[in-house]
């Protein structure tokens, strides 16, 4: 049981760099579109709150969080990597605050 959550939750974790990906390709960055990725990435995180390993999913959400802040320094004249950055970025923001939070919590209650 342990090992087919830890599938669903890798799986759920691969749909949101792949959602993120493609909206950077695709450049549509409204306002509409950055709430609904955000929304998007809270899903995520809750789902991975109750599925997924704490400290892994927070860990690789935190790195691309801070890919997707710093890269485009390396990035200057690579638009679609940039934009790709972004959408990814904007998925895994609130991940990583809410998987963050899971680990703060489990740390309180022992």
């Amino acid at each position: 049981m342990q090992k087919t959550q830890g599938m669903v939750a890798g799986a759920v974790f691969s749909f949101g760099i792949l959602v993120g990906a493609v909206f950077g390709v695709l450049n549509m960055f409204t306002p509409l579109v950055t709430w609904i990725l955000l929304l998007f990435g809270a899903a995520i995180g809750v789902f991975l709150w109750r599925y997924g390993d704490g400290k892994q999913v927070l860990f690789a959400s935190l790195v691309l969080v801070v890919i997707g802040q710093f890269g485009p320094n390396a990035l200057i004249n690579a638009n679609t990597m940039l934009n790709v950055l972004n959408g990814i970025m904007l998925v895994f923001l609130p991940v990583s605050i809410i998987c963050a939070a899971r680990i703060v919590f489990e740390m309180k209650k022992s």
